[in-house]
């Protein structure tokens, strides 16, 4: 190591490599807080480093040393030295006659470069093991080219290269997968818009198709346009001479069962009242069918099984309550306004579409899409008084309102009194089932008797119709309807 007096060294090329040696030798101890057994052989080293100065006249080396110097003599002090007055050492002036020379040979400076260079990548080995070989420290491009060349007979500095260069080909392959996969990625792109342009030339070639054989079509049918208009006109008038509307009160409350087919036959009567179990709408809380018992309304969430209320309306009485898709049952029959009805069951709400005239009282921001609409299980009190529907012709709807308190006084339930145009040169009473039969005749009766109190010259005694073979629209079993022209009342 020292090629003069063996209390220094001679270059810093011998004070590096000295160092680099020593580290190397005395690393398990280094930073153990114990270097009591390492201590002599560091006060040896840093005592040849300090007077390695009467060798170094260049500035830089002086510094390089310097640095050498003041990490081995902290080395010297141990845990039980802290505290106590400590100046680390300093390197002893330069001595021409030590054998120094004023200015280093190219070979000295390529030489010390290398040895620099080597003791820095020594550093960063030690470090990147005491990491616990962290990715941070791995090498690349020019910085591990140079560690290659200074790898040989180094371990900890061999391990290193050796892992920067998986990582950097680990790099490399990547970034080969990522090219391949933007490539395939563009190539899919590219097919997909080459199909999805073919398959914008289908459409339009199909499109072109389907107006053409839609423009056949229309042609082929232009010819039948006539004879559908007559059928249409005819299906009209006939529709109007039937004379047949569902009342106002029965297509409001239940539209989809007012003009279905009524396929079922009548319950049989007993004498006397009996008690008959079906489904009723209940209504919402917004617009409730149920009254208490001093007329004011219940909203369907707070009315309690087994307590009776009163219908503000007339309500079909279903056979079962409105399936999911809120499709309803047959009819029982028709529960007319004012009726008492007992809850036999807690009412069951369903999601439907908010009425429009709900969604017109509100803001247009907030108005409601859906409406909580409630049915239960009820038991109605049948009464053996028919139900009378009256559809009149007159500006006069008094004259309509006279007639129905005489039949009410006649033991008849009038359900609804409506005006409409259907009524007017007709006099009839119509019936739908032939169980009603007795009771259209009755009415037929009634209505003589009340037309002769009232005097009213030109009004006609309605004549009972029989249409319990009609086909199509159908009233409910139980349900009169009395159409009446009263414009010639005096």
């Amino acid at each position: 190591m020292a090629d003069g007096s063996n209390n220094r060294f001679n270059s810093l090329e011998d004070l590096q490599r000295a160092h680099v040696e020593l580290m190397r030798t005395l690393r398990p101890t280094l930073g153990s807080g114990d270097t009591s057994s390492a201590k002599p052989t560091i006060e040896e080293f840093v005592e040849r480093a300090r007077n390695s100065g009467a060798c170094l006249q260049d500035a830089a080396e002086r510094q390089a040393a310097q640095n050498i110097l003041d990490y081995w003599s902290a080395e010297t002090v141990s845990v039980e030295d802290i505290g106590k007055d400590w100046t680390p050492d300093r390197l002893v002036p330069f001595d021409p006659a030590a054998g120094g020379t004023s200015e280093p040979s190219t070979e000295r400076v390529a030489a010390r470069l290398n040895a620099r260079k080597k003791i820095q990548l020594a550093a960063a080995a030690r470090l990147w093991k005491d990491s616990g070989q962290a990715t941070g420290y791995l090498l690349n491009g020019s910085a591990l080219a140079e560690a290659e060349k200074f790898a040989k007979g180094d371990r900890d500095l061999s391990d290193l290269v050796f892992a920067s260069r998986s990582k950097v080909a680990a790099q490399r392959r990547n970034m080969w997968i990522l090219v391949v996969c933007v490539v395939l990625v563009a190539i899919i792109a590219w097919l997909l818009n080459d199909r999805a342009a073919e398959q914008r030339k289908l459409a339009q070639l199909d499109a072109q198709r389907t107006a053409v054989l839609a423009e056949r079509a229309a042609e082929r049918s232009a010819a039948q346009v006539d004879l559908q208009e007559t059928k249409i006109k005819a299906l009209t008038q006939e529709l109007k001479s039937a004379k047949l509307s569902a009342p106002a009160e029965i297509t409001e409350t239940v539209s989809e069962a007012v003009v279905m087919d009524q396929t079922k036959a009548r319950i049989a009567k007993k004498p006397g009242l009996q008690n008959l179990r079906g489904y009723i709408w209940l209504g919402s809380d917004a617009a409730p069918n149920l009254l208490d018992t001093n007329g004011a309304p219940v909203e369907p969430s707070a009315a309690v099984p087994g307590n009776s209320y009163s219908v503000s309306k007339n309500l079909v009485l279903r056979a079962a309550p409105p399936s999911a898709d809120y499709l309803q049952s047959e009819s029982a029959g028709v529960v007319p306004e004012q009726s008492t009805i007992k809850l036999v069951g807690a009412p069951v709400p369903y999601k439907r579409p908010a009425p429009a005239s709900l969604k017109s009282t509100a803001p247009a921001a907030g108005a409601p899409q859906t409406v909580l609409q409630y049915w239960a299980a009820v038991e109605v009190q049948v009464s053996d008084q028919p139900i009378v529907y009256i559809e009149y012709a007159s500006a006069n709807p008094a004259l309509a309102q006279t007639m129905s308190q005489k039949l009410k006084g006649q033991g008849f339930r009038v359900a609804g009194v409506e005006a409409s145009d259907l009524a007017k040169g007709i006099s009839e009473i119509h019936y739908y089932f032939a169980d009603d039969k007795p009771a259209t005749e009755r009415l037929s009766a009634a209505l003589g008797t009340a037309l002769k109190e009232l005097q009213w010259g030109g009004v006609q005694v309605p004549k009972v119709v029989d249409v319990t073979s009609q086909k199509g629209a159908r009233n409910f079993p139980g349900v009169l309807e009395l159409w009446i022209d009263l414009s010639a009342a005096k």
